[in-house]
């Protein structure tokens, strides 16, 4: 359950918006000066940063995408590494006791070998 705010925290929250708004008031009319060369090079900035911003995340999402498929393979590799080494050792007829023991395969795995 969510404890009540007392009011100081409602007035504060209340002065805050109340500020942010004036603020916003304020930033619009100083905008409205501006000549439209200054808007058209401020957009044309803030596209720019925009852009930039994306393809850094893009670039970062990518690199993580990377490492995770990376990681995946790693895993999988050393998954299919130990069944081929497994399926070697019991061709050669090395126990299937001692096969299980080295390898840390389930007798399910060992049995899916084996057929």
């Amino acid at each position: 359950m969510q404890a009540r705010k007392n009011n100081s925290e409602v007035i504060s929250k209340k002065d805050k918006q109340e500020r942010e708004g004036g603020l916003m008031v304020e930033a619009v009319k100083k905008v409205q000066g501006f000549s439209q060369e200054y808007k058209d090079s401020y957009w044309d900035d803030m596209y720019d940063k925009a852009e930039h911003d994306y393809v850094t995340n893009m670039r970062g999402e990518r690199e993580t995408g990377i490492k995770i498929g990376e990681a995946r393979g790693k895993l999988l590799g050393l998954s299919e590494g130990k069944l081929e080494i497994a399926r070697n050792l019991l061709k050669m007829g090395i126990d299937k006791e001692m096969v299980k023991e080295a390898s840390k395969l389930t007798e399910e795995e060992l049995n899916s070998l084996m057929n």
